[in-house]
C-alpha cells in the first residue's frame, strides 16, 4: 500500500517524541496526545496538541505534533494531504526550534527538537512522493539524532531513529549506493531497533512499528508476525500494525491474511466517514490472496465490487486510480484461466 510503503519506514523516526522530558505536564500531554494518534483517535490527539502550543509557545512540539496528527490521520484514510495545513504547522514549529537551538546549541532537547522536526519533514515528503527531499530531511535528522547520543548513550529513543535510517540506507542500494560514505549497516541498524524495543521507556511501539516492516522485508515473516501480535496485545484496535500483520501472513497463511484485512475494513466502517478508497485498496488485496488461494469465483465477485466503486466515484488521487487500473488487469487474468 502506497501510503505505508516501508522503502521510507526509516522515517518513523519523525513520529518519536521526548525521552522523559523534565517538565512532568509536557511529558503527559505528550504521552496521551501520541497514543491517541496510534490508536487512531485524532481529534482528541489535536486537542491535545492545541493545548501543548497554547500552554507552552516555547516549545515547538505543540506545533509539530499537531502537524503529525494531520499527516498520519490523511495517510491512515488514503486522503490527498492538507499541505497548507501541515507548512504552517511546521514552519511554527521550525521558528520555535530554531530560536532554541540558536540559543544553546549543546542541549540535549534542542537537538532532539531539531532532529524531531526533521524527521517529520522527511516522512512527509516521503508521502509526498519527494523522496530526494525526504532523503535529505531523512539525513538531517539522522545527523541530529546522532549528535543526541554523543550526549547520552542511554537516549534509547535517539536507538530508533538511527536503526531505522542506517537499515533502509543499506538496504535500499538502488538509491543509495553512489553516496561515497555508503556502507551496509542493516545489522546494525537491527541491533539498534532491538534494544529500543526492549528499552525505550515510551517508544517500544515504535521501534516495533520499523521492525516488522523490516524483518518483512527480509523475509523474516515468522517474527514479524510475532512482533505485531505482541503490539496489538496493547494497542488491539489500531491498523497501523494490523497492516503489517497482513502484508507478512500473505507470505505464511493467506487465509489468516484475508482474515486480518477483514478486521481492517470493519474497522474502517466505524469511522462514519468516506471509505471508497479503503474499500477499494482492502478488497482488491483479498481479491489477489483469493486468487492465489484458486478461489476464482470469490475473487471475480469482488473485483466486480470493486469496479462497481471505481465506476461511482471520481478518482481523486494515484492510489485509486492504480488500483482501479490493476482491478482490470486482475478480473482479464483471472477470466482468462476460467475459460
Amino acid at each position: 500500500m502506497a501510503r505505508y510503503n516501508f522503502f521510507f519506514f526509516f522515517l518513523c523516526s519523525g513520529l518519536i517524541f521526548s525521552q522523559n522530558f523534565p517538565d512532568k505536564n509536557v511529558d503527559s500531554l505528550l504521552v496521551a496526545g501520541i497514543d491517541n494518534i496510534v490508536e487512531e483517535n485524532y481529534s482528541e490527539a489535536e486537542n491535545i496538541f492545541f493545548r501543548l502550543k497554547k500552554d507552552y509557545p516555547r516549545l515547538p512540539l505543540g506545533s509539530l505534533y499537531l502537524a503529525a496528527a494531520e499527516i498520519a490521520r490523511s495517510a491512515d484514510f488514503f486522503e490527498e494531504m492538507n499541505s497548507e495545513k501541515i507548512e504552517k504547522y511546521f514552519e511554527q514549529s521550525e521558528s520555535v526550534a530554531d530560536s532554541l537551538y540558536d540559543d544553546d546549541d549543546e542541549n540535549i532537547w534542542n537537538i532532539y527538537f531539531k532532529g524531531l522536526l526533521a524527521g517529520y519533514r522527511a516522512y512527509y515528503f516521503a508521502l509526498q512522493g519527494d523522496y530526494y527531499g525526504a532523503f535529505m530531511h531523512g539525513y538531517d535528522s539522522y545527523s541530529f539524532f546522532t549528535k543526541c547520543l554523543e550526549q547520552d548513550t542511554l537516549f534509547y529513543e535517539a536507538y530508533i531513529a538511527i536503526g531505522s535510517f542506517e537499515y533502509w540506507m543499506s538496504a535500499k542500494t538502488e538509491f543509495f549506493s553512489w553516496i561515497p560514505f555508503y556502507d551496509d549497516n542493516r545489522q546494525n541498524g537491527i541491533s539498534l531497533l532491538e534494544t529500543a524495543w526492549k528499552k525505550a521507556p515510551y517508544n517500544a511501539h515504535l521501534a516495533a512499528y520499523s521492525l516488522i516492516w523490516i524483518y518483512i522485508n527480509e523475509k523474516d515473516y515468522s517474527n514479524a508476525v510475532k512482533l505485531a501480535e505482541e503490539e496489538l496485545k496493547k494497542y488491539p484496535s489500531t491498523r497501523f500494525f494490523k497492516w503489517g500483520l497482513a502484508n507478512a501472513y500473505q507470505y505464511l497463511d493467506k487465509t489468516k491474511s484475508i482474515e486480518v484485512l477483514m478486521q481492517i475494513y470493519k474497522s474502517y466502517q466505524t469511522t462514519g466517514g468516506n471509505i471508497i478508497t479503503q474499500k477499494i485498496v482492502i478488497k482488491h488485496k483479498i481479491a489477489m490472496l483469493e486468487n492465489n488461494l484458486g478461489n476464482y469465483e470469490t475473487a471475480l465477485k469482488l473485483c466486480d465490487e470493486i469496479l462497481n466503486s471505481c465506476g461511482k466515484v471520481e478518482i481523486e488521487n494515484r492510489e485509486t486510480e492504480d488500483r482501479c487500473s490493476r482491478v482490470k488487469e486482475l478480473k482479464h487474468s483471472i477470466l482468462n484461466k476460467i475459460k
